[in-house]
């Protein structure tokens, strides 16, 4: 039987991988157009922006740093992800998660002038986002990928002297992302998803307070709170999103594995009620099979949730299966054919 993998594309495929790769450039050259407007320093900042041969030059230069990170990223997931990239919404959804993130964290980019707001941007936000939906590796490379597009859209886009704050945005957002992907792989309890937000704070803030050390305790108690709602940011805006990206994309993430495992789900309660032989079969499965995707290092609540409705079928007809039958046997009263 042939893999996705080993699947030939289609010329038609390689059309519409043309047309996403181009669309999406042009989203986020669009952000990043956005991007001299958010950091402006005036209400004419912008045209003042394209006015200027060498501000001019700076948004080239951001453009083909753009593309650069563009084609890599695509050529990784195709390389790396190839059977997840041959459905075409999922190539969109990794983009959209790019430009997602970029949108959010240019949301506090217009501080940058200010003082140290920089430090409230929700660095973690992507890579949790391409955690829960695709996977660790490449939660890793996103991650990278967009802390590296935001600190060029910063760099080429704040008219003036760069703030210091851009460069160490890009070493929070390559920590922090790097930690919270470490912290919560394979974690599906949301009370732990938002404990994590607070230990993805404190490097924030190490890094922040030891390069924007301030004298007055309320000036480090503002920067703390700053840090503070990055870390929790980064985790509320991901169990609010996540379901978002779920439903849209059609991703079975380790939520919904969690929520479709639960004892006490629809179908397993009405399997556990009219074949309870099966459900006690089930149960047993998926004891082995966790055990064993435990061993190999899968996906154990991949492996209990098939365990757990591999005979969902036998619903249908519960007592012509022996583990369900009480001492009545229908096949007793079949032709051996129609058994």
């Amino acid at each position: 039987m042939q893999s996705l993998k080993d699947t030939p594309l289609k010329t038609n495929d390689y059309v519409k991988r043309i047309l996403i790769f181009l669309i999406h450039t042009i989203i986020l050259a669009g952000i990043c157009t956005l991007a001299v407007a958010v950091n402006g320093n005036g209400k004419n900042s912008f045209s003042s922006y394209f006015s200027n041969a060498s501000t001019i030059k700076k948004f080239i230069d951001l453009i083909a740093g753009l593309l650069l990170l563009v084609t890599v990223t695509y050529l990784y997931f195709s390389k790396e992800c190839h059977e997840f990239m041959v459905k075409q919404k999922n190539a969109n959804m990794i983009f959209i998660i790019v430009e997602v993130t970029v949108i959010i964290e240019l949301c506090m980019a217009r501080y940058l002038r200010y003082s140290y707001a920089v430090y409230a941007r929700p660095f973690a936000f992507g890579a949790l986002m391409t955690l829960y939906l695709i996977d660790r590796r490449s939660a890793l490379f996103l991650n990278t990928v967009i802390s590296v597009l935001v600190f060029l859209i910063d760099t080429f886009t704040v008219s003036g002297i760069i703030s210091t704050g851009v460069y160490c945005g890009l070493i929070l957002n390559i920590v922090c992302g790097g930690i919270s992907v470490y912290l919560l792989s394979g974690v599906t309890s949301r009370v732990k998803i938002f404990l994590t937000g607070f230990v993805i704070c404190l490097p924030t803030f190490v890094l922040a307070l030891g390069i924007n050390y301030m004298t007055s305790w309320g000036d480090n108690l503002k920067l703390a709170l700053y840090c503070l709602a990055s870390g929790l940011g980064s985790v509320i805006l991901m169990t609010v999103l996540l379901p978002i990206f779920e439903s849209v994309f059609n991703i079975v993430t380790d939520f919904r594995l969690a929520e479709i495992t639960n004892t006490n789900a629809k179908l397993i309660t009405e399997l556990r009620n009219n074949a309870p032989g099966t459900y006690n079969h089930s149960l047993t499965v998926a004891t082995l099979a966790e055990a064993c995707a435990s061993a190999i290092g899968e996906n154990v609540l991949k492996a209990r949730a098939a365990a757990y409705y591999h005979d969902v079928g036998k619903l249908k007809q519960p007592d012509y299966y022996t583990e369900n039958q009480q001492g009545y046997n229908p096949h007793d009263e079949l032709s051996p054919e129609l058994s």
